[in-house]
């Protein structure tokens, strides 16, 4: 799976009767609840049961191994956090109706940080919470080749990127500094980190619930793993309005300036291919977050409704 391949068509029939089956057939206990809000994501289908769980169903083969991540990796880091995590409470087994393991997760109320992003408050949550998960990796930590390794690593990946948003912002009229990005870019990649921490790597508006303006829950941790705690730092300036992404540092504690300029590095790479999926949600989120790097001003491109793999 790459981070810019277009949303697949699922692989697997994934009706409400048929998770309804499995919820049944494997945990009867469970059977007399409801099924309710449905989300198909780009790995996996989550179905609201009852009032305070949720079934993660995977949709594609390619995301399994993102999901047993979750399983093997989940209860054991995310007990002791201090915000929400769809730890699995129960784990199901493939059937004739469906073929591979599947979990029961907590459900979290709010929304969407994409509908209703962190306030000052919420970035200092985001800033604890990023704490926490940054303790060393395990020497079997998984790592994910797009998301986990240095920025140098991903040159081909980032020029290219970067190189489609100078084309977008030609086309549009846009107000966007290409050079200084680079520059930016480049410096942050020729800086080493050190040691691996546990990261997310996948932190964007849409993987964050919040509740008022506070952080609820971060999901969707598949591609979690051992690399650079500059990569989850560095959606702050795509997560925060300009005047709150020192809140996330402030609350997240000492960071020297190399990680700093790392996290500006993975800030510039997640916003160009954010924009590049066309989701309304996604160019908003990338826009903001070159705005506040000041890299970028005025009106963010229009959507095209033309999604893709985050």
């Amino acid at each position: 799976m790459t981070p810019t391949s277009a949303v697949p068509p699922a692989e697997v029939d994934l009706t409400p009767a048929i998770v309804a089956e499995l919820v049944a057939c494997q945990f009867p206990d469970l059977a007399g609840l409801s099924l309710g809000s449905r989300f198909e994501g780009w790995d996996n289908v989550t179905t609201r049961l009852g009032d305070r769980l949720a079934v993660r169903t995977p949709r594609i083969a390619a995301a399994v191994p993102l999901l047993e991540r979750e399983i093997r990796w989940l209860p054991e880091l995310g007990t002791a956090w201090g915000f929400g995590v769809p730890i699995p409470v129960r784990v199901g087994e493939p059937s004739p109706g469906y073929p591979w393991r599947w979990t029961v997760v907590p459900w979290f109320d709010g929304v969407e940080a994409a509908a209703s992003p962190l306030g000052p408050e919420g970035a200092s949550d985001l800033g604890r919470a990023l704490r926490q998960v940054h303790v060393p990796a395990a020497v079997d930590a998984p790592t994910t080749p797009w998301r986990t390794t240095p920025l140098e690593a991903r040159v081909t990946e980032a020029m290219g990127d970067l190189e489609a948003l100078d084309a977008l912002a030609g086309r549009e009229g846009l107000g966007w500094d290409g050079e200084a990005a680079r520059a930016l870019w480049l410096e942050a990649a020729g800086l080493p980190w050190h040691a691996a921490s546990w990261v997310h790597a996948d932190i964007h508006a849409k993987n964050l619930i919040t509740d008022g303006g506070r952080l609820a829950a971060i999901l969707d941790w598949g591609e979690a793993g051992a690399g650079d705690p500059a990569q989850d730092l560095g959606q702050a300036w795509l997560l925060c309005a300009a005047d709150d992404v020192g809140r996330v540092f402030s609350a997240y504690g000492e960071v020297d300036d190399e990680t700093v300029t790392r996290a500006k590095g993975e800030a510039i790479t997640t916003a160009a291919r954010l924009i590049s999926t066309g989701d309304p949600g996604f160019v908003t989120s990338g826009w903001l977050g070159l705005v506040n790097l000041g890299l970028a001003s005025g009106p963010p491109p229009p959507p095209s409704r033309r999604e893709k793999a985050t």
